[in-house]
């Protein structure tokens, strides 16, 4: 057994008030937490009042994600009614290139009576609530979802998915032509599944130690720290990051604040990696590289 010092600095995530992927640099006075591991299955515990305050330092949870998540829970209800039919295989996540970007197209409900649809959209670091309809001709549907129209970049989706299909062909074209430009797009149907062992680093697998992080680049401590968040599903502003992992077959933009979804240990980890990235000069030089 041997005990790990895990030091918690100011909210270390990636300024999520701002759904940025780097880090904030201002800090505030440190507490320190032991945890006692074992080496070979290290764990780190905190209690429920400790990791509210390590990971409300941030400010309050983004009112992007807490509409996401209160249509996530609408989903969730759709699909058990709509078992066995073909709405069960339209409803949910849809994933795949858009423009130099990855794009998440999520269908919440279809109203079969009046033919609306809601969903949302997260794509660039970006979320928008979708509203639309849709038509039947055979086994083809028709979908037109607006963004909500209140910020210059916003447009409609157009496109289609055939009864049962996992393959949705569309169109998006902007309501503001200035600035923009129309895409197309092939997404394809996929659940999300988080990982801990997806990526290059072990920071969501293993509690790290010093030794993990001492002689690593600053690039490299930033990728590890960023992958954390990229398991999760986080959508990056930061446009190296978002370009980065959206390369990543694994990966897939699931939401703008995933602060509530990190483990203890990944926790810890981000704590140990930001303290490096942040006195990375200092460290170098204690090293004598």
């Amino acid at each position: 057994m041997k005990t790990v010092k895990i030091f918690v600095a100011s909210f270390l995530f990636f300024g999520l008030t701002a759904c940025n992927s780097s880090a904030p640099t201002d800090t505030v006075e440190k507490e320190v937490i032991e945890s006692t591991i074992q080496d070979s299955a290290a764990e780190v515990n905190y209690t429920e009042a400790e990791r509210e305050a390590v990971v409300n330092k941030g400010g309050p949870t983004s009112s992007d994600q807490l509409v996401l998540e209160d249509l996530l829970l609408e989903l969730e209800t759709n699909l058990a009614s709509n078992t066995g039919t073909d709405f069960e295989t339209i409803l949910g996540h849809w994933t795949g290139a858009f423009g130099k970007n990855k794009l998440n197209i999520t269908i919440t409900s279809i109203n079969e009576q009046d033919k609306t649809v809601q969903g949302y959209s997260v794509c660039a670091g970006n979320f928008r609530n979708l509203n639309g309809s849709f038509t039947q001709t055979g086994s083809v549907y028709s979908f037109t979802l607006n963004e909500p129209g209140d910020d210059p970049y916003d447009g409609k989706f157009i496109f289609t998915i055939e009864a049962r299909s996992e393959i949705m062909k569309g169109s998006w074209e902007p309501f503001e032509k200035k600035g923009n430009t129309a895409k197309k797009y092939e997404l394809e149907k996929r659940d999300f599944v988080y990982d801990a062992s997806n990526g290059l680093f072990e920071a969501s697998s293993r509690l790290l130690d010093e030794t993990d992080v001492q002689n690593e680049a600053l690039e490299d401590l930033t990728l590890m720290r960023n992958e954390i968040y990229a398991r999760h599903g986080y959508c990056f502003k930061d446009k190296d990051m978002r370009y980065h992992f959206e390369q990543e077959d694994w990966y897939m933009p699931m939401g703008v604040d995933i602060r509530h979804e990190l483990t203890d240990i990944e926790i810890a980890n981000i704590t140990l990696i930001y303290e490096y990235e942040e006195y990375y000069e200092e460290y170098t030089d204690d090293f004598g590289r």
